[in-house]
């Protein structure tokens, strides 16, 4: 299970953090309040989204993005996002599971886009143990 112990060899291969993400970490681009709608464009995830346990599709505001920020910035079910920053401690740091997507859903920039690779590292398995 932990390789030769005597051999001091593991039974995993070891690689550096940056090398298992599907894409460099990212955070998102900023839109002013003036792109914002209640019934249309695509889905953003903003920080007040963040003080609750599960992120759902269909409560989130509307921003009316570009085709180019849509495809660099759309998440996966397999994507997390971590808080960069925030009001409280508790806050700081703080990851969230991507929602499954029948459309795009992109973020705002008060958080870091994480995208593992699953052949390395499993999305659940860094969210419970970052």
């Amino acid at each position: 299970m932990f390789g030769d112990p005597a051999a001091k060899t593991p039974s995993h291969q070891l690689r550096k953090l940056g090398t298992v993400f599907r894409q460099p970490l990212q955070n998102c681009v900023y839109y002013p309040k003036d792109k914002y709608s209640a019934d249309a464009g695509t889905e953003k995830v903003h920080m007040s989204d963040a003080f609750y346990v599960n992120l759902e599709r269909g409560n989130f505001k509307r921003v009316a993005a570009d085709a180019k920020d849509i495809t660099k910035y759309q998440l996966t079910s397999s994507d997390l996002l971590v808080a960069r920053r925030s009001l409280t401690i508790e806050g700081a740091a703080k990851p969230f599971m991507t929602p499954e997507a029948n459309e795009p859903l992109i973020y705002e920039s008060s958080f870091i886009h994480v995208s593992p690779d699953p052949e390395f590292l499993s999305p659940l398995h860094l969210f419970h143990f970052p």
